[in-house]
């Protein structure tokens, strides 16, 4: 049997279900917010390895950021990508790259891609 994943996109709302006041009250403090009857929505400068692992404990099971590649667009998530297990996710903050582009050693794109989010 596939072990359970929840799929997140830091941009934009989502649903969890009732996580009880302690996990609520340090979601909030590592950079989610809440609005009623549209769910769940994290912060910039959120802590999201703080809000995976926190989210990982209290719904037991894996959870994985949604990002878009800075160079195509093209939405890629941590769960397929080859960095998952080494990627400092809060300080990359989601400035992925997606298989394809990988594959093609756009590595200069991406630097040039990175500096405009970066403003740098």
């Amino acid at each position: 049997m596939e072990e359970e994943v929840l799929k997140i996109k830091p941009k934009g709302y989502f649903k969890l279900p009732s996580l009880g006041k302690k996990t609520f009250s340090d979601l909030m403090r590592a950079g989610l917010s809440y609005t009623s009857g549209a769910g769940f929505s994290i912060r910039p400068n959120a802590d999201l390895e703080f809000v995976r692992k926190a989210l990982e404990k209290a719904l037991k099971k894996k959870v994985f950021f949604v990002f878009n590649c800075v160079i195509c667009g093209k939405e890629t998530d941590c769960s397929t990508c080859i960095f998952n297990d080494v990627c400092p996710i809060e300080t990359t903050g989601g400035y992925c790259l997606c298989d394809d582009c990988f594959e093609k050693k756009n590595l200069d794109d991406y630097f040039n891609a990175t500096k405009k989010f970066l403003k740098v």
